[in-house]
């Protein structure tokens, strides 16, 4: 297509214009796709969380006919919680569409037609770097804060830590020291991952169930650093996945696989 040439300020000649770039960052929805956060709609500007703690006690013998040993009874406990406000919006000033062009990517419109209202609306609320768009990465946001136990505002102050808020104790860092690789010590990677599981198992009580599944996200550093180690490489190549990790298929730089 041709457009004026504005580069030189000439109105009577032509230039073509044969591509356009539209650069739009990237949205995690890594978490949010595991399906381990139910939505819950409220109308209130306040929640509560009702908590019970069960308890088993071991029955001590006795004689037959003294008095009998006393089940003991669950406690309850109410938290409340103030709904945050995440509210965005977006100001669409006159001379942003006055005498503009329309982006020439959204549909391969013709050069004459100018800035539509509309189509900058839509584009600024459902486009890829629109509210909703952001409303998505916010909320991806509060899921990894939600894992991790702390919940960081986007200024980084403090709005929850998960930990203090429901009285448990953070547990203590596994460290998992990868720098060694391909060198270290045979058998530590998969005892350090039965640490992970066994203290989750025991911290997660009744509500482990058969088909649960740890999932370990990391960054790009532990990730190398993990895929590379002896214990790992040596794992994957004793079964038919050795042509995979030769290939560099089975762990490539944002999969995803089973180990531990």
């Amino acid at each position: 297509m041709d457009i004026m040439n504005v580069f030189r300020n000439d109105a009577f000649s032509s230039i073509s214009l044969t591509s356009w770039v539209d650069r739009t960052p990237f949205v995690p929805v890594g978490i949010g796709a595991m399906n381990i956060f139910e939505p819950v709609p409220l109308r209130t500007t306040a929640m509560a969380v009702e908590e019970r703690n069960g308890v088993l006690k071991l029955i001590q013998t006795s004689d037959r006919g003294a008095p009998r040993t006393e089940r003991t009874n669950e406690k309850r406990k109410m938290r409340y919680f103030d709904v945050p406000r995440l509210f965005h919006g977006d100001t669409i000033q006159s001379h942003e569409i006055q005498n503009v062009r329309e982006f020439i990517g959204a549909g391969g419109i013709a050069q004459t037609v100018l800035m539509q209202l509309a189509t900058e609306v839509q584009r600024r609320l459902a486009g890829p770097t629109g509210i909703l768009t952001n409303l998505d990465y916010t909320e991806e946001y509060h899921r990894l804060g939600a894992i991790q136990g702390v919940l960081l505002d986007a200024d980084g102050t403090n709005l929850h830590n998960w930990f203090t808020e429901f009285g448990i104790t953070q547990p203590s860092e596994i460290a998992f020291n990868l720098s060694a690789g391909a060198t270290a010590e045979t058998g530590t990677i998969r005892t350090l991952c039965n640490q992970v599981v066994r203290a989750m198992m025991r911290a997660a009580q009744g509500t482990w169930r058969p088909g649960t599944r740890v999932i370990g996200l990391c960054g790009d550093q532990f990730y190398d650093q993990f895929t590379n180690h002896q214990d790992v490489r040596k794992t994957f190549l004793n079964f038919t996945d050795a042509r995979e990790i030769r290939q560099g298929e089975q762990f490539n730089a944002f999969a995803q696989f089973q180990f531990g």
